[in-house]
């Protein structure tokens, strides 16, 4: 894995929106009612999608690259395959490179899925002759050969799909660029290329994922890099840079959802509340000193939060194959009333890890 598939070097793309055409008709009035008014609408914005990028792949490596919506993820492998040219940089290719991008593009809708195979086979630098021998594979994998001879425009938006991967799939290429193909089609079909697609990379070529799929990026790849705002946060070991990642991210929308409420809530136990917080140093401990702060309603307070190790302080990190404690801290504002304390765990996409819900009674 010694020898360069991909170089890019000082790469930048940069995207120019143009505001001072528009179709709308009160704008077009206004501009020629009151000339002025529109002096000071700014009608040119420069973006930068991609900021002088610098890194390699190596062949028979699988890098990942995540980052948030917008970060620059999709627009490098549209220049790293060629569908848009960077604004400055070099990009360097070693070897034959297909990519899927966005499933189905070059399918022609007049066209029937035999001849679409043809014409996709084609652009992406197969003959006839290659796209004979693979014809059968492809058509198999798709499950569509009853429709085959039938102009895809009649195809529902899953066979669509399928035939769509499945010419990528059957494409026998050096380097591959993969944008968010993980779930292409239904259940059964998922499985059935996600089975593929593995097969795919344990084959020496050269992978470039592109995935929001955290499992994806420490599963698959053998090195995972952050994009944000176009430039590279983060690269490296697929385990740790996912979990800063994921770490950051959940850290955010906690920030973003925690606002201090205006008047005090009041009502039964249970009821919602967003406590102004600021992000912790120590992001295993919250704790809050002044009760009027503190998160709760007319029943209790929450005064402290805390997960730990079950031998070590909370200052110590946690690693995943340890036991945990998570301790919580609360006074009751009603010593009359029983507090029933339901503790739900998630994961970052939302699915449930355990519930845990123990009858605290008395003081």
């Amino acid at each position: 894995m010694g020898a360069t598939a991909i170089r890019v070097t000082e790469i930048s793309k940069e995207y120019m929106i143009d505001y001072s055409h528009t179709n709308s008709f009160k704008e077009l009035v206004m501009r020629k009612l009151f000339p002025g008014s529109q002096n000071n609408i700014k009608s040119r914005k420069n973006i930068l999608a991609l900021d002088n990028l610098s890194f390699e792949v190596k062949k028979g490596e699988v890098l990942g690259i995540i980052g948030k919506n917008g970060a620059g993820k999709s627009t490098l492998l549209k220049v790293l395959s060629g569908i848009t040219r960077p604004t400055s940089g070099k990009i360097e290719i070693f070897g034959r490179m297909s990519s899927i991008l966005d499933i189905g593009i070059g399918f022609h809708p007049e066209l029937t899925g035999r001849e679409n195979i043809y014409l996709s086979g084609e652009l992406n630098g197969l003959n006839r002759k290659e796209i004979r021998k693979r014809m059968g594979e492809i058509i198999d994998f798709s499950g569509v050969e009853k429709f085959i001879d039938t102009p895809v425009k009649y195809y529902s938006s899953g066979m669509f799909l399928r035939l769509a991967f499945s010419v990528f799939t059957g494409i026998d290429s050096d380097i591959l660029l993969l944008d968010e193909v993980m779930s292409v089609g239904d259940a059964e079909f998922q499985l059935k290329s996600s089975r593929k697609l593995q097969s795919m990379f344990g084959q020496g070529k050269t992978i470039v994922l592109v995935s929001h799929n955290p499992t994806d990026m420490v599963k698959l790849c053998s090195r995972v890099m952050i994009l944000e705002e176009g430039r590279i946060r983060e690269e490296g070991v697929p385990g740790k840079v996912v979990v800063d990642y994921m770490e950051d991210s959940i850290m955010e929308v906690l920030e973003a959802s925690m606002v201090k409420p205006e008047t005090k809530e009041t009502g039964s136990v249970g009821t919602e509340f967003k406590p102004e917080l600021k992000k912790p140093k120590i992001r295993n401990h919250l704790h809050w000193d002044d009760p009027n702060t503190a998160p709760g309603n007319d029943f209790f307070k929450l005064r402290e939060i805390q997960v730990r190790n079950e031998t070590r302080t909370v200052e110590e990190k946690i690693y995943v194959d340890e036991k945990i404690i998570i301790e919580l801290k609360f006074e009751k504002q009603d010593i009359t009333e029983t507090i029933n304390i339901a503790l739900n765990i998630n994961d970052i996409n939302g699915n449930p890890l355990f519930v845990a819900s123990p009858l605290l009674t008395g003081d």
